[in-house]
């Protein structure tokens, strides 16, 4: 834990250290494989001790080992905990050591030079390898048998397919893990043999090939503990030693946290370490009490059952669902999945030689391709989403096979104990503190009240809509929350295009004059249209404005043990003079039209006489808000907090004061709720 400790440290220093760094020209050195999409080409890079995520336009030729060098381009630190209660992609990326993104056009690049490398060299032949499955297979399929072979990341498979495989409860196909290692080196070890090499020669190919392989295929966790594993193993063999393969996998743990003490901290690691535990511990066991069945079926029962015992938890509480039918969708695929895996690899080496010998493999291979897409479509569908659990739940749940295999004759007392924690968790909310979040969603508004099991969302939408409505989608789910009511102040886009991502709306309320397509398509995920919503009371426009839909805004007000919150939409100086006579003294106000100019006008501010101001924003928007002279009234009033430099903002609602917490460092200031004259 010290060691963990001191390299989150060093790693907090380094970021630091990055967000001053802005040298005249960049030098970046390749590290990783190339990924593409469409034009653009994503690879990891060093420059100055930094590891960058760096993303190319308009791609031309590179590859693993090229030196570039760029005058022009787009440098940004991570941005980490932007949200409260979900990770981003950025907490992601530094976990995994990267401290910069690097945005830049292929046309920048003022000076390329080639470097050649074994690892170079492996990722080549790697893609080499998967080209021939995109030459012999249709697109889709192709790009599945790439993933089942080399892992999701060298492959182009799309978000939505490995949503699909995980709501099914079979993403672990496309990981690379023991199974691909074991079936790799096997065929490998068959082709050794051919030349009657002697055992430390074979020994010493074999870790050669293996270490090149896990290279190539990106490094990640799981296939780093199989390759460490089938080290272990191949070193017992070669020295005539019995190997045990929990040592192996204990080992191969500790020299992978002792290396890089954050693993211990990747999903990936701790679903890997868990399902091969799992086959390890549990399927002996199961194969004893299930001895009634036959042979076959006890054996596929067991193996199928035993790696979700550990992981199934993990699963709930990472991602928040659980599929009920992936118990079924492995029995029904693991007689042949590795049939579909070794297939693939004997192909991809035909296709070397000749493609017609690939193609008529990949024959096979496609008919099993689509036999596993038709059911992980059925699958999906059995998915359930659940709410966050706590680590308590978590770490109970765990024990729960482990109690069963070691001491079972508790195992029904202590079953129906972790039954009615859990019962009484999804039952009865865990805090009834009412908080007001402002998400951090980029260029638009987004915010959530919630209260135990209740939550009504006022707007969500920013220029990237579909990560507007991830983030809020997440974090509903995070908070237990699956039917939130919704308040639409407006129509426009930065205002709504995340909420068309909720799967299901309680009660909506939209704004008068709403577009016949958006109101359609809202109305058909609620289940109440209201004139009247919780926690608020609406304040409606005077006229409609035909001319300039800000003024349009729906204002909201939440009044809570004295304490009082203003939603103003996009609302500006014109429609504020409206709402002058009726509005009270507030404690907080969220400024409108993200700090514009032409909104929170002095006389609309003189009367409502905010101690706290929340200005959404997006970082270094296009349309420079907060606007300077919206800013200098403002801070006449309160202390000013934002979005796009404090990141999520939470205020806490309490008796006789609130909390107000900003997620970037977690810091918080409380407030006493002054008494009020109208």
């Amino acid at each position: 834990m010290l060691r963990t400790a001191q390299h989150q440290h060093a790693l907090s220093a380094k970021l630091a250290e990055a967000e001053a760094w802005r040298p005249e020209q960049i030098n970046l050195r390749i590290v990783s494989d190339i990924k593409r999409q469409d034009t653009a080409a994503s690879f990891t890079a060093k420059s100055s001790d930094f590891t960058i995520m760096a993303t190319l336009k308009n791609a031309g030729e590179l590859r693993y080992g090229d030196e570039l060098t760029l005058r022009r381009y787009r440098l940004e630190p991570l941005r980490l905990r932007r949200n409260f209660f979900i990770t981003s992609y950025d907490d992601y990326l530094y976990s995994r050591g990267y401290v910069l993104h690097l945005q830049a056009a292929y046309e920048d690049i003022t000076e390329r030079l080639p470097h050649n490398s074994l690892f170079g060299v492996a990722m080549a032949c790697k893609n080499r390898l998967a080209q021939v499955q995109r030459t012999t297979l249709p697109e889709k399929p192709a790009e599945i048998m790439c993933a089942l072979l080399f892992g999701s990341a060298s492959s182009a498979v799309d978000s939505g397919t490995l949503t699909e495989y995980r709501r099914a409860g079979i993403i672990h196909l496309l990981v690379v893990s023991g199974m691909h290692i074991a079936i790799f080196l096997t065929l490998l070890q068959r082709l050794i043999s051919l030349w009657r090499l002697r055992a430390w020669p074979t020994f010493w190919l074999i870790t050669f090939i293996n270490v090149l392989f896990v290279f190539a295929v990106g490094a990640g966790a799981s296939v780093l503990r199989a390759g460490l594993m089938a080290e272990i193993a191949l070193l017992a063999r070669t020295t005539q030693r019995q190997s045990s393969s929990g040592n192996a996998l204990a080992m191969s743990g500790l020299v992978l946290a002792f290396f890089n003490p954050l693993i211990i901290f990747d999903v990936g690691f701790q679903l890997s370490l868990a399902a091969t535990f799992s086959l390890i511990f549990f399927v002996p066991i199961l194969e004893e009490r299930l001895r009634f069945l036959p042979g076959f079926w006890r054996g596929l029962l067991a193996g199928s059952i035993a790696p979700l015992l550990l992981t199934m938890p993990l699963g709930i509480y990472y991602f928040h669902g659980v599929s009920l039918g992936a118990l079924f969708l492995n029995m029904l695929i693991l007689p042949w999945s590795g049939l579909l895996v070794n297939l693939g690899f004997v192909s991809s080496l035909l296709g070397l030689v000749s493609l017609p010998l690939a193609m008529l493999v990949n024959a096979v291979n496609y008919v099993l391709l689509a036999l596993l897409d038709w059911l992980v479509g059925i699958f999906a569908l059995t998915y359930v989403d659940l709410p966050q659990i706590p680590l308590g739940c978590l770490l109970l749940s765990l024990a729960l096979p482990l109690v069963w295999a070691l001491w079972p004759k508790y195992f029904p007392r202590y079953a129906l104990g972790v039954c009615l924690v859990l019962l009484g968790f999804f039952l009865f909310p865990w805090s009834n503190t009412l908080r007001i979040i402002f998400l951090d969603i980029g260029q638009g508004d987004g915010i959530l009240l919630w209260r135990g099991r209740q939550a009504l969302v006022i707007d969500c939408g920013s220029e990237s809509g579909a990560l507007a409505g991830e983030i809020l989608h997440m974090t509903l789910l995070k908070l237990g929350v699956r039917r939130p009511s919704v308040l639409l102040t407006h129509a426009h886009a930065d205002h709504y295009n995340g909420l068309l991502a909720l799967p299901q709306i309680d009660r909506l309320v939209l704004p008068e004059r709403t577009p016949e397509w958006l109101a359609e398509k809202l109305r058909g995920k609620a289940r109440t249209l209201a004139e009247d919503l919780p926690f608020v009371r609406l304040y409606r426009p005077g006229r409609y404005d035909a001319h300039n839909e800000n003024n349009n805004s729906q204002l909201a007000l939440l009044e809570q043990n004295g304490f009082r919150l203003l939603f103003t939409g996009d609302a500006e100086a014109e429609a504020e003079r409206f709402f002058l006579d009726v509005l009270p003294e507030i404690d907080v106000l969220k400024a409108g039209h993200h700090g514009s100019k032409t909104s929170s006008s002095a006389e609309f501010l003189d009367r409502l006489k905010p101690d706290n101001v929340v200005i959404s924003a997006g970082r270094r928007n296009k349309y420079r808000h907060p606007s300077p002279e919206a800013l200098a009234r403002l801070q006449i009033w309160g202390k000013i907090w934002r979005t796009d430099t404090d990141s999520a903002i939470m205020v806490t609602v309490y008796p006789r004061h609130y909390k107000m917490t900003r997620s970037r460092d977690g810091r918080t200031e409380r407030f006493v709720i002054r008494k009020k004259y109208f």
